[in-house]
C-alpha cells in the first residue's frame, strides 16, 4: 500500500469503520500518521499522511485517535 523508508516500519494501527491510522516507526519519526481508507470491492487504498484528520472530512461521526476534530 506504501513504501517506508528503509528502516522504518508500522506501529500501532487503529481501526475506525473504514479508516485505519498507523504510526511510523523510524529513526525519525514526528507524530503523524498513515491513514488508509477501506473501499468495498477495491480494498485498502493509501489516504495521505499528516498530524491529524477531521473526523467529519472523513464521514466519522464518532472520535477516532487519527482526528483532531
Amino acid at each position: 500500500m506504501v513504501e517506508l523508508p528503509k528502516g522504518w516500519t508500522f506501529g500501532g494501527v487503529q481501526c475506525v469503520k473504514d479508516w485505519a491510522g498507523a504510526d511510523p516507526q523510524g529513526p525519525t519519526a514526528g507524530d503523524g500518521v498513515y491513514l488508509f481508507h477501506y473501499v468495498t470491492g477495491t480494498g485498502w487504498k493509501y489516504y495521505g499522511d499528516g498530524s491529524g484528520y477531521d473526523c467529519k472530512d472523513l464521514g466519522l461521526t464518532e472520535p477516532a485517535p487519527f482526528c483532531i476534530s
